[in-house]
């Protein structure tokens, strides 16, 4: 449970080292819900090589999807944004696959962002959000609630799936 902060809450994983959370070629899903509140529920900061991003969902009042930031541009900016209307109290099955050149971002089975990443910059929106680093969830004036968080690495046919896509954006 996160409750509803002033203006940002979060947890944040603070044993980093210890873990060896990798830093490409992994995926990271959770269910989550807003409890209370118009704004994101979720916001899931993650590491990219050694960057980090952050996988956003209900922003900007309620209903804006997407990553922040590549090439500078937040998630309400970028080729990423998408707008999803998010029911109170109801579970969503949250999913993050992150790539040597591509975030591609789930909710229930319904896959909302598929962008490829390749020469883009790729780091964090400034400001309270970057004390979600290295790995963390938070929301905006929201309370969530979060469950089944689980971080694994990608089997081979998951990362040679993931090329294929970058080879089409190519064409």
């Amino acid at each position: 449970l996160i409750n509803r902060g002033e203006i940002l809450s979060g947890v944040k994983l603070s044993e980093f080292d210890k873990l060896k959370l990798p830093t490409v070629n992994y995926e990271i899903s959770l269910e989550g819900r807003r409890v209370e509140g118009d704004d994101f529920f979720c916001c899931l900061t993650f590491p990219y090589k050694k960057s980090h991003a952050t996988f956003v969902l209900g922003g900007w009042g309620g209903s804006v999807c997407g990553i922040s930031s590549i090439d500078f541009m937040d998630a309400m900016e970028n080729s990423t944004m998408s707008v999803m209307d998010f029911a109170k109290a109801k579970w969503y099955k949250v999913r993050l696959i992150v790539t040597e050149n591509r975030f591609q971002g789930f909710v229930d089975k319904k896959r909302i962002v598929n962008v490829g990443i390749k020469g883009r910059k790729i780091g964090m929106r400034f400001g309270e959000i970057e004390e979600s680093i290295p790995l963390g969830l938070s929301t905006f004036q929201t309370t969530g609630e979060f469950k089944n968080i689980i971080i694994r690495e990608l089997n081979q046919k998951e990362i040679d799936a993931a090329k294929k896509l970058d080879e089409e954006d190519e064409f």
